[in-house]
């Protein structure tokens, strides 16, 4: 559901957020996002994030530092803001927060 929703929001493809290379810097952006708002939104410990892209947990840490910090922009803000407004909306119409599809890299 998020990979999905980060791919269209960026115009980057689903598959190359979970690709072994690190792609180009829109496509490691992109990536980053949706480790940020697996993270925050869904409450998905960083190992777990980070064994849905084929990462290592310092990378998920790195990238929810970064969308973090690139949140002092005001577009960038309203933009994961937006994100997140649907990821709770699907999230609580679907019933899938905390569910086994998340657990199971689905997300």
């Amino acid at each position: 559901m998020i990979l999905r929703l980060v791919a269209h929001a960026t115009g980057c493809a689903s598959e190359r957020l979970v690709a072994s290379d690190r792609g180009t810097g829109s496509e490691a952006r992109s990536r980053q996002m949706a480790m940020y708002l697996i993270h925050t939104s869904l409450s998905v410990p960083y190992n777990d994030v980070a064994t849905m892209f084929r990462r290592d947990r310092t990378t998920v840490a790195h990238a929810c530092r970064t969308i973090e910090d690139m949140r002092d922009t005001p577009a960038f803000d309203d933009m994961i803001g937006e994100l997140e407004k649907t990821i709770e909306l699907m999230a609580s119409m679907a019933g899938t927060v905390g569910s086994q599809e998340v657990r199971d890299g689905q997300a």
